[in-house]
């Protein structure tokens, strides 16, 4: 809701938007604060009213999900090629079709989004440049800019019978260095832009639908659990917020005046942190001491053992009853040979 109030929408607009954010940030694997970020930026460079937050946070999610790029960074590129794409006649659909399609390439987030924004002022300006190294036209017959897809797909046609330094040349000296690999990577995939253009274009009811999925089974009410957890932490947090800030301003008074009253007081502080340490030493060698003699007492019982194990072994007692014991083991020995 944070995101969405930045974003210049209403507490009315807010509320109808809300449960579209949630959906978005469960099935695009974001948190809400990002998702409501994209969505809010995305209706406002498109000039979309809140009524299309369901239908943007559909196209999005299919665009995420359906592409190596996440909610987040898509989002990023938005932020460049988005307000570009308006104002030169370019479709929501289309514009995410190409991000995603870039983000697949491994040209994501801003650097994706200004080498779009780059190429679409390109392509619309420089009709006659185009025209000159391609042959090729960057407008209809009404006037009106074609397709970035279908402009780049007859250009990559144009130069089929070129060898790779004469097509980087002409691509070089039309898109620059800073638009080539782009262009490339996009003229050599027009099929899967128009594939995932189509998946988005057709992507009613996605994030509702991802979310419930995502929230399914195990997983799912796990996460349930977590969220519960959390919102009850928020909410026992915010009752003993007074009581905590309270609580911490009294022992802040009272450390503020132990401070005062040592630095007023140093010679007695001085004396009576002596008498402290020397109980602190006292305490410590009465525990030594208790140590040692607990020692000496584990000692002593050693040697009494010692002692009374070497007077058995000199007691000719036990010598006897030792060699009667031997005698009787023989015995038994010499029966069971015998078998008696």
């Amino acid at each position: 809701m944070n995101a969405l109030g930045t974003g210049g929408f209403g507490p009315e607009q807010i509320v109808k938007m809300t449960k579209a954010v949630l959906d978005l940030a469960r099935a695009g694997d974001a948190d809400a604060g990002t998702a409501g970020t994209v969505l809010a930026d995305a209706l406002n460079a498109f000039q979309l009213p809140a009524e299309a937050a369901v239908a943007v946070a559909d196209k999005f999610t299919v665009a995420a999900n359906k592409s190596a790029v996440s909610l987040a960074s898509l989002g990023e590129t938005f932020q460049y090629v988005g307000p570009v794409a308006k104002a030169f006649g370019m479709s929501m659909e289309k514009a995410l079709a190409l991000s995603g399609a870039l983000g697949s390439m491994g040209i994501r987030g801003s650097e994706a989004g200004t080498a779009l924004r780059r190429m679409t002022v390109e392509l619309g300006a420089n009709e006659a440049a185009m025209n000159r190294l391609f042959g090729v036209t960057g407008r209809d017959a009404n006037g009106g800019l074609r397709s970035v897809v279908d402009v780049l797909d007859d250009i990559q046609k144009s130069m089929s019978g070129l060898d790779a330094g004469k097509k980087i040349e002409k691509l070089n000296e039309f898109f620059g260095l800073l638009g080539i690999t782009s262009a490339v990577a996009l003229g050599n995939s027009t099929a899967s832009v128009r594939e995932l253009e189509d998946a988005i274009n057709n992507a009613g009811g996605t994030a509702e639908r991802t979310a419930k999925q995502m929230d399914a089974g195990l997983g799912g009410v796990w996460r349930k659990i977590k969220g519960n957890v959390e919102g009850a932490a928020i909410a026992l947090g915010d009752v003993l917020s007074p009581a905590l800030t309270a609580a911490s301003v009294g022992i802040g008074k009272i450390i503020d005046r132990v401070t005062t009253w040592v630095s007023e007081n140093r010679q007695l502080a001085t004396r009576i942190g002596a008498v402290v340490v020397g109980l602190i030493a006292l305490a410590a060698a009465g525990l030594g001491i208790l140590t040692i003699a607990k020692g000496i007492a584990l000692a002593v019982v050693a040697v009494k053992a010692l002692v009374a194990v070497v007077g058995l072994l000199f007691n000719p007692f036990v010598w006897l009853g030792v060699l009667v014991g031997v005698l009787l083991l023989k015995w038994l020995k010499f029966s069971e040979d015998l078998d008696i």
